[in-house]
């Protein structure tokens, strides 16, 4: 049978301090985090006092003072928290919650780890290189684009296309579903480009595609491309006619 304290935490974790069960945060240095505790999950008969909030760096050595805190709308029981999260990167912070109740019992700790990551990402074309494409003719023919990227995950790409006439278009990255959350960092992957390019000159035309930024899912934080080259050619050939038809010899 469980005691009354394996029940408490058993509710503490699964619960009101749900940010306890997600895997190791990133932020990107300089943002502002609001993280809270459900108070209607927690199981305090006497009631709640107040929740104690403690911010630390892993390894044990003194917080920077970039790093501050405040308590937004969250009245004499600090059940929310803004962390200003202005440090070193590439370090582990710890944040911790205690909550204590009216008879002046607390419980333990719950925390969170966070990493602090560069304000400015890796993000530039993997492969600078022309991309050669014939014109669509109903066959269906994808071609893709690579980029580099190293910053906050999961997050959102956005870049433009310019056809031969210099009408452009923004996209967000995206699939049957729906737009992309990319999952991954410090990696080259493709970009599909579905082929309804069409050049109907006689000579091959350019289209262009140019990074926009990459967009942090988490805290929102823009990530401009540095690579030196921020656009690449679509080269989109002609599209052979037969003219005349079929003629009945």
């Amino acid at each position: 049978m469980k005691t009354l304290r394996q029940i408490l935490l058993v509710l503490l974790f699964s619960a009101g301090m749900s940010f306890t069960l997600s895997a190791q945060q990133e932020v990107t240095n300089g943002v502002v985090r609001q993280y809270s505790i459900n108070l209607t999950n927690v199981t305090a008969p006497s009631g709640v006092k107040t929740i104690n909030w403690v911010v630390e760096r892993k390894d044990g050595n003194p917080l920077e003072a970039g790093i501050t805190s405040s308590f937004p709308d969250s009245g004499d029981k600090n059940q929310s928290i803004a962390v200003t999260w202005n440090g070193t990167v590439g370090d582990i912070y710890v944040l911790k919650a205690t909550l204590e109740d009216n008879n002046s019992c607390l419980s333990e700790a719950v925390s969170q780890e966070i990493e602090i990551l560069p304000a400015d990402g890796n993000f530039t074309f993997a492969d600078g290189a022309a991309i050669a494409a014939c014109s669509f003719n109903g066959v269906a023919e994808t071609k893709s684009f690579s980029v580099n990227y190293a910053g906050i995950k999961p997050w959102k790409l956005h870049y433009r296309l310019t056809d031969k006439g210099g009408v452009s278009k923004d996209f967000v990255a995206s699939d049957a579903g729906g737009e992309i959350e990319f999952a991954t960092a410090d990696v080259s992957f493709d970009v599909n480009l579905d082929n309804f390019f069409i050049n109907n000159e006689l000579t091959d035309k350019d289209w262009t595609i140019e990074l926009i930024k990459a967009v942090s899912v988490a805290d929102s934080h823009e990530t401009m491309p540095n690579g030196a080259a921020t656009s690449i050619t679509i080269q989109v050939h002609t599209l052979p006619v037969i003219g005349g038809g079929i003629s009945l010899n």
